[in-house]
């Protein structure tokens, strides 16, 4: 039989699939989201916010060691009111467990007004889980 690899399919061993994310801070989840990680290198973030402050991130991932991956996703940052602030920046080193059905790691969102001025960085931790067919 062959293996998923050699049939085009992703090893649940790498970071490639559907995830349930939580960034903490402070020891607060301050943000959820989905995030989907393809074999291309892509990714797209589905933040559960409201829609009018920017809820879609896009960005490109990298294993850079064993079980490890940096991330990087671009958005969107509104006000309350729905104007435009500028864009913010997260990037996350992550490691991937054993089983390969969870991941943990440390984020930074760095954010910068609309002239592209960086104003603000933040930090935390991030936790996810796969999301699996059954």
């Amino acid at each position: 039989m062959r293996s998923q690899a050699a049939l085009g399919f992703p090893s649940k061993r790498s970071i490639v699939g559907l995830w349930n994310l939580n960034l903490i801070s402070g020891g607060q989840v301050v943000d959820v989201a989905f995030d989907g990680c393809h074999s291309d290198g892509t990714e797209v973030l589905d933040e559960y916010t409201n829609p009018i402050n920017g809820k879609i991130c896009l960005g490109v991932w990298e294993q850079t060691g064993p079980n490890t991956y940096k991330l990087k996703h671009h958005s969107w940052n509104f006000d309350g009111s729905g104007n435009l602030l500028g864009t913010v920046i997260i990037r996350e080193t992550v490691h991937l467990s054993r089983e390969g059905n969870s991941f943990r790691g440390n984020y930074t969102y760095d954010i910068y007004d609309t002239s592209g001025n960086f104003q603000q960085q933040l930090s935390g931790q991030v936790q996810a889980k796969r999301i699996a067919l059954d």
